[in-house]
This record gives C-alpha cells, sequence and structure tokens, in this order.
C-alpha cells in the first residue's frame, strides 16, 4: 500500500455536538495494490474512503475515525474490510459529475478509483437512546450508500475507541423481522439514516433502492436485487422506519411506504410532530430532466405502509425537510 491523501469536506456535517464540538465528513484517497477489489488493470488502486473528523469549538481536530483504520494494517476494519467492494461495484473515472474531485488518479494508477463507501449522513445519538435525564455519552451513526449499510461507531463524547459497533443493512449483523413478507426487506443506497424523538424513537431512513432493484446477479453485497422480479411494490423508492432492538439484535418495519417513484439518489426522512411522516424522493428522471417529490405519508394502521396525504413536485434537490411555519426549525 503506497501514498494517501485526504480530500474535501462532503454530504454532511454535525453542529451540536456536546461541548459545542462539530463533526463532519472528510474523504480519504489511498493507492492499493494492483486487484484490489478485483481491479484488472494490473496497476495500482486507487480506493475512495471516509473519515469522520470532531473539531472543537476553535476548529481544531479533538477525535476523528478512518475507515482504513491504520491500526489494521490500512485494510479497513474487520466488519468493513478493503476487500469488499462497494455492492454495486462504483467507479470514478476522472470528472464524473457524481465522484469527489480525486487528487491520486493518473498515470501509473488503475484508470477507474472505488468508490467504495460514498458516505451520505452523520447522527449523534445523545445517550445512545437513554431517556432524559440520562447523561450517558452518546455515539454516532454514519450511513455509506454504497455498502449499503447503516453503522454505528463508537465514539462516547469524544472518549471511545472509533470502534464499529454494529451494521444495519443487508448481510449485517442484525435480523430483519419481516412481518410482511416483502422478498426485499432492507433499504438499499439510503440517505439520511437517524433516530427520532431526540435519539429515543423510530429509526427512519430514505430507501433509495438501487441495489433492491438492480439485476440479480450485479451486486456484491450478498443480497441479490430483485431485478425485473421488483413487481409490483418493490420497483420505487421507499420512506422507511424501523425500531431497532440492540438487544436481541433485530429490527422490526413501522413504514415502509412505495414512494410511486425512483429517486436514484439523494433524499431525506422525518418524523413529523402529528406521526406522519415526510420523505424527498429527491432525484427522479421525467422527461429528460431530473424532479423531486416531497411526500407526506399517513400510516396505515395493521400495515408497514400508508397513504400519501401530500405530494409537491420540484426540482431536484439533495434534502428537504418539512417545518411546522417559515420562523420554526423541524420538531424532529
Amino acid at each position: 500500500m503506497g501514498a494517501a491523501c485526504i480530500g474535501i469536506f462532503h454530504h454532511d456535517a454535525i453542529e451540536t455536538l456536546p461541548n459545542g464540538y462539530s463533526a463532519a465528513l472528510v474523504d480519504v484517497e489511498k493507492i492499493f495494490p494492483p486487484g484490489t477489489q478485483g481491479d484488472t488493470s494490473g496497476l495500482p488502486v486507487d480506493i475512495i474512503g471516509d473519515m469522520i473528523v470532531v473539531l472543537d469549538q476553535n476548529w481544531n481536530a479533538v477525535w476523528y475515525w478512518d475507515a482504513f483504520d491504520p491500526l489494521h494494517g490500512g485494510n479497513g476494519y474487520p466488519q468493513l474490510p478493503v476487500s469488499r467492494p462497494a455492492v454495486l461495484n462504483e467507479q470514478c473515472p476522472e470528472g464524473a459529475p457524481a465522484c469527489l474531485y480525486l487528487f491520486l488518479l493518473g498515470p501509473g494508477v488503475a484508470p477507474h478509483a472505488r468508490d467504495w463507501l460514498h458516505s451520505n449522513s452523520l447522527y449523534y445519538w445523545p445517550h445512545d437512546g437513554a431517556p432524559a435525564p440520562s447523561t450517558a455519552p452518546g455515539d454516532i451513526v454514519w450511513s455509506s450508500r454504497h455498502q449499503d449499510w447503516v453503522t454505528k461507531i463508537d465514539y462516547k463524547d469524544g472518549a471511545g475507541t472509533g470502534d464499529i459497533i454494529w451494521r444495519m443493512g443487508p448481510s449485517g449483523d442484525f435480523y430483519f423481522e419481516n412481518n410482511y413478507g416483502d422478498p426485499w426487506p432492507w433499504f438499499s443506497h439510503q440517505h439520511e439514516a437517524g433516530i427520532e424523538n431526540a435519539g429515543t424513537g423510530v429509526f427512519d431512513v430514505m430507501d433509495n433502492g438501487n441495489t433492491r432493484v438492480s439485476p440479480p446477479g450485479e451486486s456484491t453485497g450478498g443480497v441479490p436485487g430483485l431485478g425485473t422480479n421488483c413487481g409490483p411494490d418493490d420497483c420505487n423508492s421507499r420512506g422507511m422506519a424501523l425500531t431497532i432492538d440492540e438487544t436481541n439484535m433485530q429490527v422490526e418495519p413501522v413504514i415502509s411506504a412505495n414512494l410511486g417513484a425512483f429517486s436514484i439518489a439523494m433524499g431525506s426522512a422525518q418524523l413529523l410532530a402529528d406521526g406522519n411522516y415526510f420523505f424527498l424522493a429527491a432525484d427522479v428522471a421525467s422527461g429528460g430532466v431530473n424532479i423531486s417529490y416531497a411526500i407526506q405519508i399517513q400510516p396505515a394502521p395493521g400495515t408497514n405502509s400508508g397513504n400519501q396525504v401530500m405530494n409537491i413536485m420540484g426540482p431536484s434537490s439533495y434534502r428537504a425537510w418539512q417545518m411546522p411555519n417559515l420562523y420554526t426549525p423541524p420538531i424532529t
């Protein structure tokens, strides 16, 4: 293994950690030997990973998490080894529109960098979900689009080891209690994963569904896509909420609503004060342009779906939140 460099801040940051600290996502490139992640060029391979960097009030770095984890020889954590490629084998040639700026790609390196993780959201889980007035330290929940995993990282308000505590998603550490017989119950290529009600409520997420709708032989993540068998209910993106049982390591669906459109990327998820959910299907191809749908779902008792009570079309947008009014921030 050779050179490595930090790239740019991207996708998400948290400005509300204890002590006024902030956390942000930063991409990292690292050069690996020929053949890594199945590359056939015969050249060293540029792999794009990620770091979480915590900054104090003076913007000094006081804690970090590195997906390459140098303590394990730079080959990633045991639960997230570099040998496990992006589940849909996403790659980044120079100048690709969905990729970050690349510093190490060039002569003598495989022509396509491997977009290994493509993380897109951070959530600070205060007290690990313990009800107030608990003062237990909190951890960080990190979402990796290209691994189809949401991961809990041992932060413990800066005293944590950075170990991966669990991975949620297909072939991860949780059992999915598939009460409604969904042929592909998990989220994939997800966005904005978090815990509602200040960490004591449900887990919700925008399930873009890229792996779910992929051809059965395309995914390397251990769970094949449905391809043309996704119909009639699993061909679109979904708004999803789950209950999490960390003792028994299982999740159960609260809502898994077909949003009526396929958003190839981006999006958001939000529990509203009245018990409805707000989801943004953010990047939907339509007539040669990309648009979004801001959708409110009213859960239907006895099912894991619901009824659309609002659907507003707009331009493609990374995220959105429904606000009580123009002067009050989102409640959850």
